[in-house]
């Protein structure tokens, strides 16, 4: 992962990765984290999931979190109204912090 200080901001990104204990040193505090979350709720060899993400959010502890990195899977299922507690980074999408 990477984290960035923006004058008094502060961007933290996972990159591609699955759950470990450097996550919570990597997001805690940022204004911004942006993280990988590939499917919905399936554990895969590569990516974090939703599921994880959502049951362990106050251990990683950023202020705000967007989603990055669905897989088609997890896309048919928000086609098909399926709502988040996070907000999904898009093509465009603005995100102010």
């Amino acid at each position: 992962g990477l984290r960035f200080q923006l004058g008094d901001k502060v961007l933290a990104y996972s990159g591609d990765t699955v759950w470990t204990d450097t996550l919570p040193n990597l997001a805690r505090g940022a204004d911004l984290f942006v993280c990988d979350a590939y499917t919905h709720e399936q554990a895969t060899a590569q990516h974090l999931d939703y599921a994880t993400l959502k049951e362990r959010f106050t251990e990683l502890g950023p202020k705000q979190l967007v989603l990055t990195h669905l897989g088609q899977a997890f896309l048919d299922k928000l086609g098909e109204g399926e709502r988040l507690e996070f907000e999904v980074a898009e093509d465009g999408l603005k995100v102010t912090f």
